[in-house]
């Protein structure tokens, strides 16, 4: 399981079989968004709208609508 602090910093995690990561374009500005890391690249995934203890919530827009995730972090295991 990965926690909410490696969540935060940065640290790659698995969710299914994919590797991905939480960036802060802005260093610390509190906006984040999640990248899928396949094939030694980076691909935008989704913005993050919440981040609670026990999950965090990642959202985008698929032909105008809004589509919504919870994720929880016993989910994810922390990827080396």
């Amino acid at each position: 399981m990965i926690t909410k602090t490696q969540l935060q910093d940065g640290f790659k995690f698995t969710y299914g079989s994919e590797i991905y990561r939480l960036k802060d374009p802005n260093m610390a500005s509190g906006f984040y968004y999640v990248i899928n890391e396949k094939d030694e690249s980076s691909h935008y995934v989704g913005n993050v709208d919440v981040i609670e203890d026990e999950y965090f919530t990642l959202y985008t827009y698929v032909m105008m609508n809004r589509v919504e995730i919870k994720i929880y972090y016993a989910d994810c295991e922390l990827a080396s």
